[in-house]
């Protein structure tokens, strides 16, 4: 009898500390959806700054943003490992570097050059997509946690 009460508090102490190892994941991937609409908030209203100075403040706020996604994002994916989300975190991770990589050599060169329209286009094209891409790979994560 011993036995098995021994065994049901093991097993419930092994439940409990998955669901509290889940409740952090989603509280990481949370704070990663929360920092990826801050980052395309920050672009967006880039794109309609005239003030240079204003501009370079959002461009900084943009850098800070990216490297905590970018230190993020990996460690996501290792405590993920073997896990069906690692797949879709990798997939993620893939989009937010496409994302990152047309807004660094394509969208910011642009407004700095003038070209906010240019910016427009693709901010409001391609990187649209990509941002609907990311927000739907996190809810249907956050959902399974």
């Amino acid at each position: 009898m011993n036995r098995i009460i021994y065994k049901s508090l093991v097993i419930l102490s092994l439940l409990g500390l998955i669901g509290i190892t889940r409740g952090v994941l989603a509280g990481e991937l949370d704070d990663l959806k929360a920092k990826l609409g801050d980052v395309r908030g920050a672009l967006v209203a880039m794109l309609d700054e005239k003030d240079k100075a204003k501009q370079e403040e959002l461009h900084a706020k943009i850098k800070k943003l990216t490297k905590d996604i970018d230190e993020l994002l990996p460690a996501l994916i290792a405590k993920e490992k073997g896990t069906e989300a690692k797949g879709k975190l990798v997939e993620l991770k893939e989009t937010w570097e496409a994302f990152r990589n047309t807004r660094d050599t394509q969208i910011i060169p642009a407004i700095y050059g003038g070209k906010v329209e240019e910016a427009k286009a693709i901010a409001g094209g391609v990187q649209k997509e990509r941002f609907k891409k990311m927000s739907s790979i996190l809810d249907e994560l956050i959902g399974k946690k």
